[in-house]
């Protein structure tokens, strides 16, 4: 379920967008992710949407930080910066972390894992079923390209 900017619940295309940018996760390229997702969060935060980090640990727990907005004045509501490695006094599991998402009005989810998890096709999978539009390319795509000699052997078909 990627993104069509034509299919967003918003009047105008320029209306700024909620989004969840997720990252972390149980992979062996946890940090990167989490350095990744910083850099996401400040542009978009910059391009005046507001964000939602979600940090997975490396047990699979998922925790929600606060939305970073603009206050109608343009300056932040607080310091745009994911709190990657703060546990949460909560941490879900990913199917109340999935329900959570689908129920709170975010536009979309960006996907800032790094390595297995979140680029084998099992997070897309589960966003897909829990109807969280997300960015990048959908399940069969992602998992294809994470099975090298399965993806040369398409290819050269």
């Amino acid at each position: 379920m990627s993104v069509d900017p034509s299919a967003r619940p918003r009047s105008t295309a320029a209306a700024p967008w909620h989004i969840a940018v997720l990252h972390g996760g149980p992979s062996s390229e946890h940090d990167i992710s989490v350095v990744t997702a910083r850099g996401v969060v400040a542009s978009l935060f910059a391009g005046g949407h507001t964000v939602t980090p979600v940090w997975v640990d490396r047990a699979g727990a998922w925790h929600f930080s606060p939305a970073f907005r603009q206050g109608e004045d343009g300056a932040p509501s607080s310091t745009p910066a994911p709190d990657s490695g703060v546990a949460s006094p909560t941490p879900l599991s990913a199917p109340e972390a999935l329900a959570r998402l689908r129920d709170s009005g975010i536009d979309c989810a960006f996907l800032a894992f790094h390595g297995t998890y979140g680029e084998d096709g099992r997070v897309q999978g589960a966003l897909e079923l829990a109807g969280v539009p997300y960015t990048g390319s959908r399940v069969t795509a992602t998992a294809l390209a994470m099975d090298k000699p399965l993806a040369r052997r398409v290819l050269a078909s």
